[in-house]
């Protein structure tokens, strides 16, 4: 299946989603940075984009916790890397879209008890055919 957008950023103007979208721009995949607040989101991509001229970075916005817009932007992309906090609240449900939209996983939780359940998930993913990566937090992710 082909998809349009290389990488969906949940979260791209948090801390951490902030610094993932720095470090993603300029490797040469398209990246959507979504996030519920949208002028958070468009300041967040502004500033990427004045370091970065001509980067190429789009914005989604909408909140993760809504299943059909999940969906519909999982459906379109290939890798999703979540930086939605607090991944106790969110991260599983996050994780089981990824599976059913067959959409490549990644997160930066570093909670314990989320790794644990979305490790649980891991096989589903697999049968899926979706690569998995929780608990990214501490790796070096080169793109």
């Amino acid at each position: 299946m082909s998809r349009p957008k290389d990488v969906l950023l949940l979260g791209a103007y948090g801390l951490a989603g902030e610094a993932i979208l720095r470090a993603l721009v300029g490797t040469g995949v398209s990246v959507t940075a979504a996030g519920r607040n949208e002028h958070k989101l468009l300041a967040a991509i502004q500033g990427v984009k004045e370091r970065v001229p001509g980067a190429d970075v789009q914005s989604a916005v909408f909140d993760p916790q809504d299943a059909n817009a999940l969906r519909s932007e999982l459906s379109e992309t290939r890798v999703v890397i979540n930086a939605v906090g607090p991944y106790l609240d969110h991260g599983e449900a996050i994780a089981k879209k990824a599976i059913e939209t067959t959409t490549h996983y990644i997160d930066i939780a570093s909670k314990q008890v989320h790794y644990r359940k979305v490790k649980e998930l891991s096989a589903d993913a697999a049968s899926a055919g979706a690569g998995w990566w929780a608990a990214a937090n501490g790796s070096v992710l080169r793109v």
